[in-house]
């Protein structure tokens, strides 16, 4: 009977736990920034990922509020393991993710990392790995590492040791910002918060226009230049009809990207009208495109010039869905007893605000 009765109640935890990564799974789908913030010191204290909104700014600034400062400074092992946080946690990961932030204040002062880490002989060895691992991609996304220096108390003489450790904890894609002194920090997460490049969109476009001939040359313009010679900014094609399937082959693309690639399969919605449909469509501006500046031409070979289809109009032959991309950040930060009491306060004071430019920008993109 007594092993009858461990199974019975096994069996319901089982089914609980799975349940509860399914859900988790579900939750986390919609575009937005996706936060997580871990402090460190001896001991590493974590806010799981959440995404940020109106709510979720509060509680990630109450956490920020209880980080206690003690002694300890496993600078390495956080890194490491924020980026094994992500690594090993897909689920966790949002729809449409285009960026993953690591973003990491310290004083470059490491003690223990290699010591707890049994993989790693020193921390030169470790910091070297952790260099290398910041260049790899999570899951297909590149990561951009950034870090902000302060020099504490016990590093104060090697200004040197101090900037290589801050700088091998960024990489090409992140930034090293070093401030001088403690009320430099203000600026400096200021300038961070300006120059991450977390918000992408992108538009899926759906054109229509009149069938044309066979193997007809077709241009669409997106930047309301005055002819088609002149933009800068356009999709070019040939319109195609075989068998039965009317197309826009041979796509090529100037100023703009599009998943679409070389070729674009029409529907025909009338007796004579065709809808083409672009995906992903980006500006290399980083812009999005306005309804008002798209033209369309057709290629007269007779005159050898664009000749435009004054019939078309944006605001009822285009359909736009505006795509925007996620953005996973880790706030890494270093709560050991090295920084000053007031440096400590100061530095939860430039989080909870570089936390507040986050949500704020991201909300008015």
């Amino acid at each position: 009977m007594r092993s009858d009765k461990k199974q019975f109640f096994l069996i319901p935890l089982i089914i609980l736990l799975a349940l509860s990564c399914e859900q988790k799974a579900e939750s986390i789908t919609s575009p937005g920034i996706y936060l997580s913030v871990m402090g460190f010191n001896e001991e590493i204290s974590h806010m799981e990922i959440e995404k940020l909104t109106g709510d979720s700014q509060l509680d990630f600034e109450d956490f920020v509020a209880g980080l206690k400062k003690e002694t300890g400074t496993l600078l390495y092992r956080s890194v490491d393991e924020a980026l094994q946080y992500i690594t090993s946690n897909e689920y966790l990961l949002p729809e449409e993710l285009s960026s993953i932030a690591i973003i990491t204040f310290s004083d470059g002062l490491d003690q223990g990392s290699a010591f707890v880490v049994d993989a790693y002989d020193s921390g030169p060895e470790y910091l070297a790995a952790l260099d290398a691992k910041l260049e790899e991609k999570i899951h297909g996304v590149p990561v951009s590492a950034y870090t902000i220096g302060y020099q504490g108390l016990d590093n104060s003489e090697d200004f040197t040791g101090f900037s290589t450790v801050m700088d091998q904890l960024s990489n090409s894609l992140g930034a090293n910002y070093l401030a001088n002194n403690i009320s430099d920090l203000e600026d400096r997460f200021a300038q961070m918060a300006n120059d991450l490049d977390i918000v992408s969109h992108t538009q899926n476009l759906n054109l229509t226009i009149p069938g044309n001939d066979n193997g007809k040359p077709i241009r669409f313009t997106f930047d309301g230049a005055a002819d088609a010679a002149s933009s800068t900014v356009y999709i070019d094609g040939v319109f195609t009809d075989v068998n039965g399937i009317r197309s826009i082959a041979d796509l090529s693309y100037s100023g703009l990207t599009s998943s679409t690639g070389d070729a674009s399969i029409g529907t025909q919605i009338s007796l004579s009208r065709i809808t083409f449909p672009f995906t992903n469509v980006s500006l290399k501006s980083g812009s999005l495109i306005s309804l008002s500046e798209i033209k369309q031409y057709w290629y007269n070979s007779t005159s050898s010039s664009w000749i435009p289809n004054t019939e078309f109009n944006p605001n009822e032959d285009t359909e736009t869905e505006t795509v925007r991309s996620s953005a996973i950040i880790m706030l890494v930060m270093d709560c050991s007893s090295s920084l000053g009491a007031d440096d400590f306060d100061i530095l939860k004071r430039n989080v909870y605000s570089f936390i507040n430019t986050l949500y704020r920008d991201y909300m008015t993109e």
